[in-house]
């Protein structure tokens, strides 16, 4: 899970917009709400890491 804020919206878009686009390339596109107003931005996506990344993210 991952939490960010940000001071303007242009901000949480271009926040929400590179956590959108790492999670495109490890799983299917997340679905998205509120982006277009950009105060909030929910971003639910499913991620699966392999035993091989756990391991190496663990050094």
């Amino acid at each position: 899970m991952v939490l960010a804020t940000g001071r303007a919206t242009w901000h949480v878009k271009n926040i929400a917009q590179a956590l959108i686009y790492k999670a495109a390339q490890r799983v299917v596109l997340p679905t998205v709400e509120g982006q277009e107003g950009g105060k909030w931005i929910v971003i639910d996506s499913v991620f699966t890491m392999s035993a091989q990344e756990s391991d190496s993210s663990c050094s």
